[in-house]
């Protein structure tokens, strides 16, 4: 039986760590539990633990000057370490000075803590450390999280994963679902594209994969050509959309040297995915063509002040796809942000214009906010230009039905109306087909009509069902059905309510009259 020592000085933990688990029945004895790593010390001599469980950060003593100490006196006693994201130097600096391994605090479980151990456990009669593909993630995924980390840190934590990565020709690839910016709540099709990408990683030189809690699918590798990467990256990409169903962008690191410049170019590959903006239609990126920077639009672009002051609604967007060609004829791949806040700003100086001029806000923001929505989810510069132009064509009919006294909605609804009454419609339904607001839509429908929208759709099937039972010799069924109506004991009510009569009788009068 192994001897367990628990140095923590938050005692909820300490004693969650106690209660989590009948030690014994694992092979487990928790000798003692102490709040700091000086008292740790001062007990280490009567109870001889094999396995120490350490906080980093404690008062008197810390973790890491306790891991010294231990590992210099005790070097036979293993010591695993509690940490958080947020002090993950410290974990390094303890697994340089003899720490075996390290448990995140936030993930502490049953199964993890007892993973953890038993594998310790084994160094404790000399057996070989096994490290877990879950383990082995974690450690990897550290590299790309620290920017300080040291070269010989970095060495230590690769050794300690297991891997055969060497330091020349070291590549990157981040696949991303396309659409999406993170994955984290689809890990197990993530997970499912990986077990795909290990039937592909055999063709290159000491590669990896491994899926990482912010839900990136990475590739690591050692290859002399980036060219060699993209190949297979290309032929992975077919296979997950033929075979998984899922619609995957890959982004791929210039070779580079030096297990410490993977937390950097970790953060330019994921950069490079601003590339997808300009090029929708390709799923494979090389960051080696392009210059590793996004500037923000140039000044020079903000020409919109005197037309926005005029509510030149067609200056302007005359103007934006002149921006927009003027981009993509630049082939300059500018930061995605400062062209999609450049969009917006110049819809909100409409609306503020529009307010000066003496409409409400209120009335402006039915339309501007989901507009603005469109254009900041837009993956591509040309449905962002696509969002703008419609948001520009809601503004120009709100200024046209303001000076002219007309509503292009409402005829636009009437007309819906017509054409799918036979269907399940619903005013939400004809608010979503319009790009427009339900509440909006309802307010403007009543005001221009004289009527609700429920009540005019109730008059344009009654009225086709009276068509249908006078002209097409319908059964009272089947001209429920045809103006969606199927129930048929509601359609008879609301003909009755609507025309005084039920459709049995409507039908006989009228269609001896004709």
């Amino acid at each position: 039986m192994y001897k367990l020592l628990i140095v923590e000085d938050e005692m909820l933990l300490r004693q969650g760590i106690v209660h989590m688990l009948n030690w014994t029945e694992h092979d487990f004895l928790i000798v003692g539990q102490v709040s700091n790593g000086k008292e740790a010390l001062e007990c280490i001599d009567t109870l001889k633990p094999d396995i120490i469980i350490t906080d980093i950060i404690m008062p008197v003593m810390d973790g890491v000057e306790f891991t010294r100490r231990v590992k210099n006196a005790y070097p036979e006693i293993q010591i695993v370490v509690l940490s958080s994201y947020d002090d993950f130097s410290y974990v390094r600096e303890t697994l340089r000075l003899g720490a075996c391994d390290y448990v995140l605090k936030r993930e502490i479980n049953e199964n993890m803590i007892l993973e953890v151990l038993k594998r310790t456990a084994k160094k404790c009669i000399g057996g070989s450390e096994i490290v877990s593909p879950r383990q082995k993630t974690r450690l990897i995924t550290s590299l790309f999280g620290d920017p300080s980390i040291q070269p010989e840190d970095a060495r230590t934590l690769i050794q300690r994963a297991g891997l055969v990565l060497q330091e020349d020709n070291l590549i990157i690839t981040v696949f991303l679902p396309r659409g999406v910016a993170s994955m984290r709540q689809e890990r197990s099709l993530l997970e499912s594209a990986q077990g795909e990408l290990e039937h592909f990683k055999a063709k290159l030189q000491n590669a990896v994969t491994l899926v990482t809690d912010d839900g990136y699918l990475i590739l690591l590798c050692n290859e002399p050509d980036d060219k060699t990467v993209y190949n297979l990256a290309e032929k992975f990409l077919v296979e997950c959309r033929n075979h998984l169903n899922l619609s995957f962008m890959a982004f791929i690191s210039n070779p580079f040297k030096g297990y410490e410049k993977l937390y950097s170019m970790f953060k330019k590959t994921l950069a490079s995915s601003q590339m997808s903006f300009y090029q929708p239609e390709s799923d494979c990126f090389l960051c080696s063509r392009y210059n590793g920077d996004f500037p923000s639009v140039p000044a020079g672009y903000h020409i919109f002040n005197n037309a926005i002051e005029k509510l030149q609604i067609e200056e302007i967007k005359s103007k934006v796809q002149e921006v927009c060609q003027d981009i993509e004829e630049q082939r300059t791949c500018f930061d995605t942000v400062s062209i999609k806040n450049l969009l917006i700003d110049i819809l909100n100086a409409i609306a503020f214009r529009l307010v000066e001029n003496g409409l409400k806000m209120e009335e402006i923001n039915v339309f501007r906010l989901p507009c603005i929505r469109q254009v900041t989810n837009a993956a591509s510069l040309r449905q962002a230009r696509k969002s703008m132009d419609h948001a520009l064509d809601l503004y120009q009919e709100l200024i046209g039905n303001r000076t002219h006294g007309n509503n292009h909605n409402v005829t636009a609804a009437k007309q819906y109306v017509e054409e799918h009454f036979g269907e399940n419609i619903s005013l939400a339904g004809v608010a979503d087909a319009l790009y427009l607001n339900k509440n909006y839509l309802s307010e403007l429908f009543k005001k221009e009509v004289g009527i609700n929208f429920t009540d005019y759709l109730t008059e344009v099937r009654i009225e086709n069902a009276k068509k249908f039972l006078r002209e097409e010799c319908l059964s009272v069924e089947e001209a429920g059905i045809r103006t969606g109506y199927p129930n048929t004991s509601y359609f008879i009510q609301l003909f009755k309510r609507q025309t005084g009569m039920r459709p049995t009788e409507y039908a006989k009068r009228f269609r001896k009259q004709s």
